[in-house]
Order: C-alpha cells, then structure tokens, then sequence
C-alpha cells in the first residue's frame, strides 16, 4: 500500500494552438490533483509587476474536475478584474475586465505512469501552471463537487460525495449561479483544506471591482473552511460568507455556516479517501534557518503551503492588501508562485512571482521579493525547510503534509492524534502536528 505525490509544471505560450498538448509524467496513475498559476509565464525565476490572474483547478478525471479563479489588472485606472467558475477546464483566464474567456485548458488524458492536459483556447498571455498528482494504491476514492451555499445559519450536509473522505479541499468565488459562469462585476477566491473540525485552515483574497482606487484585502488562519466577502470588498471588512468544517459523512460532509449575507453561492470541494494527511500551520522566520515539522505520524511524500504573506487573521476581518503565497513540493521538484494586489493607490498596483526551486516566496507593495523558503528534506514524522531569504515580518502559513501509513500503523490512533485539542505555547521555530495560531504544541 503506498500513497504517491508528484508536482510539476508545464508552460502555456500564446504562440501555442488549439489542441498543444502539455504532458507530465508522474510515474503512477494520477487519482486527484490540483493546479496552480498566478499568471506569470517565465520558465525562470522572476518578479515583478504584472497583472494576475491566479487560479485553482481540482481534478479527479478528464470529466470531473473544476477550476476557480480572479483577475486584477496592473496600471487600470480604477478596480478592474473579474472571477469565474468553471466545470470545463481546468485552467481559465480573461484578457481583460469582461466576462468573454480568452484561454482554457483542460485535463485531456490519465494514463498509468502519465497526465496530459490540452488547449482549448489560447492563454492571452504566457502562463506557468503548477501542478500537484496524488495516486498510489492508498487512494481508494476521489471526486470533485460542487455545492451551494444556502441561506441562513446552522448545519449543512453535502451528501453527493457518494463516500467517507479522509482530506477536503475547498475553493470557490463570489459566484452565484452554477459553473461555467464568470462575474465582471466581482474579484475575490478562497482556498481551504482540512482532515477535519480541528485542523481546518483557509485563504481568501480579493479587491474590490469598480472602486475609484485600489480596494483590496486578504485573510489567512485557521477555523473555517468558507469565505466570501460578497460584492464589495471594503478592506479591511468583514467576511459575508464564513463556514467551518463540522465532520465527515459517511456520504460527504458537514459545514456550520457561521455567517451568510449572500446566498445562492457555490463552492467546490475535493474529497479523497485513502492516504495519511495532515493540515497544520507555522510562521516564517525573520532571520534565516530551518522550520522544523515534527510529530507527523506518518513520513511525507508531498506539501502544500498557503500564505497571504501576513500575521495571521482576526476572524472575522480581512487586512490591507491582496496576497497570496501558494507553493509544494514531493521532495524532488519545488515550486510557488505569488501575487500581490496593493490596496489605496489610485491606479491599480499589481504584481506576481514564479520560483522553480522554492515552496514560499514573498513579494511586498514594490513587486520585490522579500523573503523565500526552500524545502530541505522529507524526515520520519516530519520535514525540515529552510527560511533562505528572511521575512521583513513573520507570517501565517499553513501546509498540508500528505503520505504513507508506517507498516502496522493503527489508523484510528492516527486520526485521533490529528484531531486532539492543542494547548498554546510560545512561539518557537520547531513546529509540532497539528498546531494553530500562534504556535501550538500537541498535549
């Protein structure tokens, strides 16, 4: 029994046709996976102003998969972008503020040992996507599926799962009508993942489209797995739409919805069953050295780490401006790409980063790079990065850590030893399981 993680990338050129097709080969058959870009298109490690168009895309197949994203455009004269959801691609963007796509790509086949993803429609610029592929024989069962997030408060089961999940990841925009769909009107996404009630950790970022100068926000910590700020941004404001994570179902699973001041948004949620998986969190360093994750019960394969490049959230109020940090690693190939959207110029000031050889970098107002994190090694219960370029700050981060059972390992001891309550201690640069803000250590 194994669980495999591979993570890759391939460029989309605007002198590609229709039909390029990019392949990757993992080496196993891919079950699920994710896609990432920011809108950078270099193959070589580069920062600067431009502007984003960030995505996420979740797949399972060549038929089941959906991808979310937003756009800011660099230099616009007032808040000028637009978000879309997609249940035909698995990468999208527009060329400018409008609802007419202008690039598309999609998972064209799985093979044993292979993923190949096509060209719809030509990117309007050159992009970089990051990909990560999970399969292995621990991997019984993965889907993607979209839900709405109804009126009110209180309970919500989503049962078109169909199984009992071991990790969900969420994403989705300020979208209200089911995918494909696109807003001109709107600019905000989420990202979210957890193995359950006490380890949920999430991401939004936004701008507000239309405002007379830059509008923009971000929100990063963990304790909810659903956020949408609603049309208007405001930053810093208050989340219109906020959720956490209540359990798993034996046919899907739980949200509590905290807060819902606009219905009728969807959201999309990739559930995988199989596997060992662990969402934690840490901040960086503002002098170099290592990180340290220990008490894993488990020796990673593969890592996700997300950060809006802050301290971390007060639940339930975005900050001043835009970021996002969104890297991983499988122990082999590193990669991260970033934006950010500066909020209170007149003019938009926008700007985005790729990094071959790195899980997190950091890009401040002045599209500069100020601070990085290299991946050092893989360890038994554990992993060791390096902060190569200290923050100006230290920042929340969380990460998702996925690999094999040790032989014999009992599984239910796994679980609990993930989900236990923390107890707070002080800060310190070795990072245990399942700590929480600002740094906590299992009791």
């Amino acid at each position: 029994m194994a669980l495999e993680c591979f993570v890759g990338t391939f460029r989309s050129l605007t002198t590609d046709a229709v039909n390029t097709d990019y392949t990757l080969t993992p080496g196993f058959q891919a079950k699920a996976g994710l896609v990432f870009h920011t809108g950078r298109g270099e193959a070589t490690d580069t920062v600067g102003g431009a502007t984003h168009r960030t995505g996420i895309g979740m797949f399972t197949s060549t038929t089941n998969r959906f991808c979310c994203g937003y756009m800011s455009v660099d230099a616009a004269a007032a808040g000028s972008g637009n978000e879309f959801a997609r249940g035909d691609a698995i990468c999208a963007t527009y060329a400018t503020d409008s609802t007419t796509l202008d690039g598309r790509i999609d998972v064209q086949a799985i093979s044993a040992t292979q993923v190949t993803f096509r060209v719809l429609d030509v990117m309007p610029v050159d992009t970089t996507c990051g990909v990560i592929v999970w399969g292995g024989t621990d991997i019984t069962n993965a889907i993607v599926v979209e839900f709405d997030h109804t009126t009110g408060t209180g309970t919500m089961d989503v049962t078109t799962v169909g199984f009992q999940g071991d990790v969900f990841f969420f994403m989705g925009v300020d979208e209200i009508v089911n995918a494909p769909t696109a807003d001109a009107a709107g600019a905000q996404l989420f990202f979210a993942a957890c193995t359950g009630s006490t380890d949920e950790h999430a991401w939004w970022g936004g701008q507000d489209q239309g405002s007379a100068s830059a509008d923009t926000g971000g929100y990063c910590l963990a304790g909810e797995c659903l956020l949408e700020w609603g049309g208007a941004i405001n930053s810093p404001g208050a989340a219109g739409n906020r959720a956490e994570f209540s359990t798993a179902l034996s046919n899907g699973f739980r949200i509590n919805k905290l807060i819902t001041t606009r219905a009728g948004v969807n959201c999309y949620a990739l559930v995988i069953k199989g596997g060992s998986w662990a969402v934690n969190n840490f901040t960086t360093r503002t002098t170099t050295g290592t990180i340290v994750r220990s008490s894993l019960p488990f020796t990673p394969k593969g890592l996700i780490v997300v950060s809006a490049l802050r301290a971390v959230s007060t639940s339930p109020n975005s900050t001043v401006h835009d970021q996002l940090s969104f890297g991983a690693t499988d122990g082999t190939t590193h990669h991260v790409q970033s934006h950010v959207d500066e909020d209170g110029p007149a003019n938009m000031e926008v700007g985005t980063g790729v990094d071959f050889d790195k899980v997190y970098q950091n890009i401040d107002t002045a599209d500069a790079k100020v601070g990085d994190i290299d991946w050092t090694s893989f360890d038994s219960g554990g992993w060791t990065l390096t902060q190569n370029d200290a923050d100006p700050v230290a920042n929340f981060c969380f990460d998702i850590t996925c690999g094999n059972s040790p032989a014999g390992f009992d599984t239910a001891l796994m679980a609990a030893m993930q989900h236990r309550e923390p107890r707070v201690a002080n800060p310190v640069e070795v990072v245990a399981g399942g700590m929480s803000p600002p740094e906590f250590i299992p009791t």
